[in-house]
């Protein structure tokens, strides 16, 4: 709500979940058609969607809707610009694909596991994420020597296989995890993983994932607010041109403590997410303590 009242704009919000990991594309559309029919009834004047899911379904579910009131998104890590392109009423903010910041992260903070285990899955999207994390992957490697990949695909290998390999492998204390898409099987399979896994999906922290490559998630809806507030005060959309956000690495506290990383090693520009006060915010206690002590 910030970025609306800091536009003096005043608004009621309704929040649908789409849950798209969770049905096939018919199920999914079919969602989509009847969130569209209800922001009909309520007189939608403007639409913000959060992922690639959201906005992919919302444009191709067979409503009319995302054609007669503007759309603003956010989140989008593989632009449909021929899709886009239709839709002159939509604009927002793209997410770079990080995996080179991935990489060097993992050879920074683990530069003794030099064993990739990429998981993906059999959808459009899992599939445009392997294919661009593969591109990342042949740069990486042909300044890096020493690494290799192994590759497992969720919807397709045994998953006795994929669990064995995470977690009774010999190779295990050499390895990592890389997840290009994060899926609907990730969180699962990150959660009982004995190596470290990193991804571009800010849904995968405190669902198993040690580090992710992805824009602040506050400062993402704050943009898009923004946005949405201008529009509403009458800017035309179709005028506003595409934005792109800035990643950032955040790692999970809990994560760090279970394969005993040192803050020390995480890189100056990560952020680190559920830490405890007393140890993140200490030394201002002691100090606090100590002027009340005098």
């Amino acid at each position: 709500n910030k970025g609306f009242t800091e536009s003096s704009v005043s608004v009621n919000i309704t929040t649908e979940y789409l849950n798209s990991r969770y049905w096939r594309v018919v199920g999914e559309e079919e969602i989509m058609r009847r969130i569209c029919k209800r922001a009909r009834e309520r007189g939608t004047d403007l639409i913000i969607t959060s992922n690639d899911e959201a906005l992919y379904t919302l444009l191709t579910c067979g409503d009319s809707l995302p054609s007669t009131v503007p759309v603003v998104f956010t989140g989008i890590q593989f632009p449909n610009y021929k899709l886009l392109r239709t839709y002159p009423n939509a604009t927002g903010a793209t997410t770079p694909l990080a995996y080179d910041q991935l990489l060097n992260t993992i050879k920074e903070v683990f530069p003794e596991r030099k064993r990739i285990i990429v998981l993906s899955e059999e959808t459009t999207l899992g599939r445009w994420g392997l294919q661009a994390f593969k591109e990342e992957w042949r740069n990486f490697i042909s300044e890096n020597a020493g690494y290799s990949i192994k590759e497992f695909n969720v919807t397709i290998d045994p998953l006795t296989d994929i669990v064995s390999e995470i977690q009774l492998s010999r190779d295990i204390p050499r390895s990592v995890i890389v997840v290009p898409y994060w899926g609907l099987f990730m969180p699962s399979i990150a959660k009982v993983s004995k190596a470290p896994t990193f991804t571009t999906s800010p849904s995968a922290l405190m669902q198993g994932g040690f580090c992710v490559a992805a824009p602040n998630a506050f400062n993402e809806g704050y943009d898009a607010a923004k946005v949405a507030s201008k529009i509403l005060g009458g800017v035309d959309s179709a005028s506003l041109e595409l934005t792109e956000n800035i990643n950032q690495l955040t790692y999970d506290n809990k994560q760090l403590n279970f394969f005993r990383v040192s803050k020390n090693r995480i890189p100056k520009n990560g952020v680190i997410i559920n830490e405890p006060y007393m140890e993140k915010y200490g030394f201002w206690y002691d100090i606090l303590y100590a002027v009340i002590l005098g």
